[in-house]
């Protein structure tokens, strides 16, 4: 009867130790797991924020693009309109001063 007790004993331990082993095992599972989550969660902001800069990047080179096109035709606009300026201005004077002068 001794024996048996003392089998069960041992057959007891061995279950305790194999549910220990099966518990560690569990957690360095858990832990490896949540390693990779914030492995992989790390990556995917690095690239989210590579692609932002990117798209910042693209943006900005676009805005200044059209703000040097804008400048560019501002500039055409302000140098037609001296030109047409310089050519008729003996005219328009002429016209005013003969509105002035002349009462028509």
């Amino acid at each position: 009867m001794e024996d048996l007790i003392h089998n069960l004993l041992e057959i007891d331990r061995g279950a305790q130790k194999k549910l220990t082993d099966a518990e560690t095992q569990r957690n360095q599972i858990l832990d490896s797991l949540e390693e990779q989550q914030q492995a992989l969660s790390d990556e995917i902001l690095a690239t989210a924020k590579a692609e932002v800069a990117q798209l910042q990047k693209d943006s900005d080179a676009r805005v200044q693009a059209r703000s040097e096109e804008l400048k560019k035709r501002y500039a055409d606009a302000v140098q037609a309109l001296d030109e047409s300026y310089q050519q008729r201005k003996d005219s328009l004077v002429d016209a005013i001063v003969q509105r002035c002068v002349g009462g028509e």
